[in-house]
């Protein structure tokens, strides 16, 4: 498979983490937000396309903690 944007979910890693994992994907950029709380939830994105536009947050102080 060679998809022009993949999206995961329940990464349950720290940044750290995930940037190691995902640096080995030559040819995407990759976007990731970490939970607070150690080993939980995370979401990522790689994408072989030029973002537009990149918000990481929604703007709600007790969703974007997590």
């Amino acid at each position: 498979m060679n998809p022009q944007i993949l999206c995961l979910q329940e990464t349950k890693a720290q940044d750290t983490e995930i940037e190691k994992a995902l640096s080995v994907f030559d040819g995407y950029r990759y976007f990731y937000n970490s939970a607070d709380k150690r080993g939980y939830v995370g979401t990522a994105l790689l994408s072989k396309a030029k973002h537009a536009k990149l918000i990481f947050d929604m703007g709600i102080t007790k969703h974007d903690a997590e």
